[in-house]
């Protein structure tokens, strides 16, 4: 900066410096809700819930984050160190941010992910952006793809959470439909 200081003027240099600044601020700020993509995340206290049941429930395993960013970034910055943590996002805008742990995700190609993920996560957490059969029965999908102990039968044997604010309105057969995960 100081080669520059000589060869421009002083309102060129403050113009300059303000477009760094900014460029830094806007490199270092979080990625914020997106409600095109139906995105509703959760308070603090929430994300930092279900962070804290997510490390304790994968007993130092791998954990996935399927499109649950607030409760991925509240483990983050619990757990800055913490390897084996995965988010699986439709919004690429996380790939900016976390590019060794951002894993494309799009619930309608639920199994279209790459193979070492395949029965690899001691803990799954996903959170469907829409409650509607079609959207959760991907969901349920992935959720077998990911979870390291899948019974014969096919249930889901690892610690996982099927997250949802309104579950309590789900229609009684696909509530009985998602115990049979």
């Amino acid at each position: 900066m100081e080669l520059l200081s000589a060869e421009l003027s002083a309102e060129t240099l403050a113009a300059l410096q303000a477009h760094l600044a900014t460029a830094k601020l806007n490199e270092e700020s979080e990625v914020s809700e997106d409600f095109r993509l139906s995105q509703f995340w959760y308070d603090s206290r929430t994300g930092d819930a279900l962070a804290a049941e997510a490390f304790e429930q994968s007993k130092g395993g791998p954990i996935a984050f399927v499109s649950t960013p607030a409760a991925f970034k509240a483990l983050k910055a619990l757990h800055p160190d913490r390897k084996d943590v995965y988010l699986f996002e439709y919004d690429h805008r996380f790939e900016e941010k976390y590019p060794t742990e951002f894993v494309f995700y799009d619930y309608n190609t639920p199994l279209a992910l790459d193979s070492k993920f395949q029965h690899f996560f001691d803990y799954v957490l996903v959170d469907p952006p829409y409650l509607n059969i079609n959207c959760m029965s991907k969901f349920a999908q992935t959720m077998r793809f990911l979870s390291k102990d899948v019974s014969a039968r096919g249930q889901i044997q690892t610690p996982n959470a099927f997250i949802t604010g309104a579950m309590h309105r789900l229609p009684k057969t696909l509530t009985l439909w998602m115990d049979g995960l």
